[in-house]
């Protein structure tokens, strides 16, 4: 086989993956306005599954009224989205190909609008997500606590409605990630302060989720490897966030990059310090170094991410030992069927 590593089965937790091959989180907007799937989203989904790759990460899905990022979003937020989602978790896995689906849960935290949601942001403190951003206002001791237990009952209406497994995004300057980083999290209670006090609200959730669920339901967090900010948090920094939640109970881990606010594009080579969506002219696999250093301290599958354009670039990775998954995006985008091509050697 021309991909060997690629398309050798792996496992994220109790779940093996019949390849290494999965596709990142990509908002479509192909939602109802209040959340609802549609066929449009289904058929999407049901195309890039038909291509063969492993897992599928379903984009960002908002599950409390004011964690919404933005319009067309994909809903958790009650019982009447599961019914839909069901519908969209059927289709994958009626291919019977044993490509399998989890669902990323998101909260916007500082980075909401108003405009959008009806509400004002919500954050650890009343600090702007970016210069220029909607003032948030600051959470209560008693909204945190509260958050965590949002989290998990999104998580429990995940697997009711059919999902293999539950992505956490904790990236890019969203809820979660501003409660890591001293920029944006200012709290004196216990939800602030030291590195244990800024990712309490992180592992609360995850241990919340593993009491609830069990240890049989993969559960995996995305985060940015390195911020990429001045006053942000490093590579050592986030590597060591890794290993509190993969003592909390996370079976595998999305190495992103970048946050929002900082510096402006000089050189287009170095757009994976600045941007989230990467510009086409980025050297492909940016970003995996960091995933690396990451794969070299930690016991749970890395999935690195990042202007992985071709499957022969996966392969390279995979088969250096620098992660143990590769994600893809656009690849799939423009071709569904990539994966299947690639192990039918065409």
């Amino acid at each position: 086989m021309r991909y060997p590593t690629v398309f050798q089965p792996c496992q994220i937790g109790s779940l093996t993956l019949k390849n290494r091959l999965a596709m990142s989180q990509m908002t479509m907007n192909y939602a109802t306005e209040d959340g609802q799937v549609t066929d449009k989203l289904i058929a999407y989904y049901r195309e890039r599954a038909k291509g063969g790759v492993g897992l599928i990460f379903v984009e960002g899905t908002y599950f409390t009224p004011e964690g919404r990022g933005y319009v067309r979003q994909i809903g958790v937020a009650s019982r009447k989205h599961v019914d839909g989602l069901k519908k969209l978790t059927d289709a994958i896995h009626g291919l019977k190909n044993d490509t399998r689906i989890f669902l990323q849960i998101h909260h916007a935290g500082g980075r909401a609008s108003s405009k959008i949601t009806g509400i004002q942001p919500v954050a650890p403190s009343a600090v702007p997500a970016y210069p220029g951003a909607e003032m948030p206002r600051a959470l209560t001791r008693e909204e945190v606590s509260g958050l965590v237990d949002a989290h998990v009952e999104a998580a429990v209406r995940a697997r009711e409605a059919g999902f293999d497994g539950l992505d956490i995004h904790c990236a890019h300057g969203y809820l979660v990630p501003s409660f890591f980083s001293p920029m944006t999290n200012q709290r004196t209670d216990e939800y602030g302060g030291d590195l244990a006090g800024r990712t309490r609200f992180l592992m609360e959730t995850i241990r919340g989720i593993r009491k609830q669920l069990g240890k049989g339901f993969p559960l995996t967090i995305k985060i940015s490897g390195d911020e990429y900010i001045e006053g942000g948090l490093g590579v050592t920094e986030m590597i060591a966030i890794a290993r509190l939640a993969q003592d909390a109970g996370i079976d595998g881990l999305i190495v992103s990059a970048g946050t929002v606010g900082g510096k402006k594009i000089e050189d287009l080579n170095e757009a994976h310090k600045v941007m989230r969506t990467l510009p086409m002219m980025t050297k492909p696999g940016c970003l995996v170094p960091i995933a690396a250093e990451f794969k070299k301290s930690l016991q749970i599958p890395v999935i690195t991410v990042g202007r992985i354009n071709t499957i022969a670039l996966a392969e390279e990775i995979l088969a250096q030992g620098k992660a143990d998954i590769a994600a893809i995006g656009r690849p799939l985008l423009a071709d569904p069927e990539l994966p299947r091509k690639a192990a039918e050697g065409r």
